[in-house]
């Protein structure tokens, strides 16, 4: 759902910026009341999730202070169509398995870092864009017909081969 469209359904900010009334069924109960306001607010808050090393999966991922720590956690936490904004690094572990979320997302910021994995399986429609992306030398990258986007501002290092992808440019 288009975010910008989604802002429109909302009317009647209050003093502190908070909506207070919608004017659609967001979460297409059938009534458009304040749970609508609710179902937004849940939206707004995991367009973005933070992710690093140094997080920790009880964090709430929604500000750089308090990311999670595991890719899973992440997208997870994240909307469909949201982005998992990595601080300074994340290194995905030797044995990494990319659960299939079922959501397109988007990687950015830091350092993306699988220089330890010998063959990533993407399983989710994938954007990476403004991050450092490190494979190891002569990894394999299958994308298993997901679509992969290598995106604007993306710094590629070691990457030999790459498969499957139902869509990559």
């Amino acid at each position: 759902t288009d975010l910008a469209v989604l802002r429109g359904y909302l009317l009647g900010k209050t003093q502190s910026g908070e909506f207070n009334e919608a004017i659609a069924d967001i979460n297409f109960d059938g009534k458009v009341n304040v749970i609508d306001v609710v179902a937004f607010k849940k939206y707004l808050t995991n367009i973005i999730v933070f992710l690093s090393d140094n997080g920790d999966d009880s964090n709430d991922g929604k500000t750089a202070a308090t990311p999670v720590k595991t890719f899973d956690k992440a997208v997870d936490l994240v909307y469909e169509n949201g982005t998992v904004n990595i601080v300074d690094t994340y290194t995905l572990a030797e044995d990494f398995i990319w659960v299939n979320h079922l959501k397109p997302i988007q990687i950015s910021g830091g350092t993306f870092d699988a220089s330890a994995v010998r063959s990533l399986r993407i399983n989710d429609n994938t954007t990476f864009t403004d991050c450092t992306v490190t494979f190891q030398n002569n990894a394999d990258v299958y994308a298993n017909g997901n679509k992969l986007v290598i995106d604007n501002n993306v710094t590629v290092n070691n990457l030999t081969h790459l498969y499957g992808a139902g869509t990559a440019t």
